[in-house]
């Protein structure tokens, strides 16, 4: 049902300032004309095989089913890779304590299970959990401390923190290699072949 309202809104042209407002309060049958008019879109939205089966007389739980990544298209993890690529370590230091909206519903990475709840492996998991451990130690400011930090100054500690990591964790060999961009399970890999 919620994502029918959702279509619903999205058709209402103009937009209105709040739109689930407007939907309560149509007359019946103002409402069932917008109904009438959303519903093929609604269904648009579903893998052409299925199409058929997505009518008006089902009960919204027999369509509620349907609405996996590889049956309907508007979820939110339908058009995701099937392989996520490779974060880089900048941007994982703000997905720690930031979270995203695409992958973790804007909850921290670092408040993930072993990955799950962030769509990571648990090895790149793993791998960050470790990376971001040595470089928070390095930063001097708490776990939650740095959740609470705006994302600028955020990422300020970043910077102060990264090349300390490189000078104390990786070797020689590969300072050069060890950049901000490289992913963490790179960094790691760094860190121990060194």
């Amino acid at each position: 049902m919620v994502a029918l309202t959702q279509v619903a809104v999205e058709s209402l042209k103009p937009p209105p300032p709040a739109p689930e407002a407007v939907l309560e309060s149509m007359a019946d049958d103002a409402l069932m004309r917008l109904y009438d008019y959303v519903f093929p879109t609604f269904v648009g939205h579903f893998d052409a095989s299925l199409r058929a089966s997505i009518r008006p007389d089902k009960k919204c739980v027999s369509v509620e089913k349907f609405m996996t990544p590889a049956l309907w298209l508007k979820h939110r993890l339908a058009a995701a890779p099937a392989k996520r690529p490779a974060i880089s370590c900048r941007e994982m230091w703000r997905l720690w304590f930031k979270g995203d909206v695409a992958y973790s519903n804007g909850v921290p990475y670092r408040r993930c299970t072993r990955g799950k709840g962030c769509e990571m492996s648990e090895g790149s998991w793993s791998h960050a959990k470790l990376v971001m451990k040595i470089l928070v130690r390095l930063d001097g400011n708490s776990d939650d401390a740095l959740e609470a930090m705006a994302e600028e100054t955020l990422m300020v500690a970043f910077d102060r923190a990264f090349p300390r990591y490189v000078e104390q964790h990786v070797g020689e060999k590969y300072r050069k290699s060890a950049q901000p961009e490289k992913s963490c399970s790179s960094l790691r890999k760094y860190r121990q072949e060194s």
